[in-house]
């Protein structure tokens, strides 16, 4: 506004405008950056993106818009912030997703060629790709944030007992639609890789050390199956180690599992749909606890 100084908070309520800013930072004057705005920038594109994967134009809309996500997609990967991997990965799902005939374009926006390269562009970015339409060589990464953790194979694990499989097949579909098959883990995806010795000591290990986000399926046999058993100790090792956020609990029925309490949280799976159980488990991923 004329006569009025732009706040970091007033840039970053235009996702579209945040995410460029920080890109035209990081390109042209990496030298001079303002920290404050970009680290208001960041903050509300990792709080605002949607479950599905995309950003509004604005913080308080709620449509999509794939020019701000490409864009918000160019400012993440560039400036490498904490957790940006998952949440470039969903947002390159979803974008993926939008593509019609060969190319991108969004209601209102005259330029599907600039869109479409926007696109690409951050497609190749999330995949790591070096050959852009523009040239990333020119950022400056030193006074960049930088990653504080180290990234698990999985988004998700799935725990639950052989009665349950068919509805939980169903749920792993719906996980592996938005975050992709690669980011799940359910068993009957990796049949030849889990074909070894010692698969309980394989299995321990991809709950409590490669899955980001373990989902237990709370059910009646839970407790006396040896599967669930030997995954269930990977668990409790997880809340010993006071890594309880990284813990989902789904309730199939009113079952109790031995080492879970009336004090623990948790969703009713019943009356819900696969679509609803898997945007709850996106919505957890996207939490700040496991950014």
């Amino acid at each position: 506004m004329p006569g009025r100084d732009a706040t970091a908070c007033d840039i970053c309520a235009h996702l579209g405008t945040a995410s460029f800013a920080v890109v035209a930072s990081l390109l042209l004057r990496p030298d001079r950056l303002n920290n404050e705005v970009i680290a208001a920038a960041v903050r509300d594109l990792m709080r605002h993106q949607h479950t599905d994967g995309w950003w509004p134009v604005y913080s308080a809309l709620e449509r999509p818009s794939i020019e701000t996500t490409a864009a918000a997609v160019h400012a993440l990967v560039l400036l490498k912030a904490d957790g940006y991997q998952r949440v470039v990965r969903r947002a390159s799902h979803w974008l993926k997703s939008q593509q019609k005939d060969g190319h991108w374009s969004d209601e209102g926006h005259p330029d599907s060629v600039y869109l479409s390269a926007l696109v690409a562009d951050a497609l190749a970015l999330a995949a790591n790709e070096s050959e852009l339409t523009f040239s990333a060589s020119a950022v400056a990464t030193k006074n960049a944030p930088r990653e504080s953790k180290t990234r698990r194979r999985f988004d998700v694990a799935l725990s639950f007992p052989g009665e349950l499989r068919r509805d939980v097949a169903t749920l792993a579909r719906e996980l592996a639609k938005s975050l992709g098959k690669s980011q799940v883990f359910y068993d009957d995806y990796y049949k030849a890789e889990l074909a070894r010795p010692n698969l309980d000591l394989y299995l321990q290990s991809i709950y409590l050390e490669h899955s980001e986000l373990v989902v237990v399926i709370v059910a009646a046999k839970y407790d006396e199956k040896e599967w669930c058993g030997i995954e269930w100790r990977a668990i409790r090792e997880m809340i010993k180690k006071r890594e309880g956020p990284r813990i989902m609990f789904l309730r199939a029925d009113d079952a109790s599992v031995s080492g879970m309490f009336s004090v623990d949280g948790y969703i009713d799976m019943r009356g819900r749909t696969p679509q609803e159980l898997a945007s709850l488990i996106r919505e957890r991923l996207a939490l700040p606890e496991l950014t």
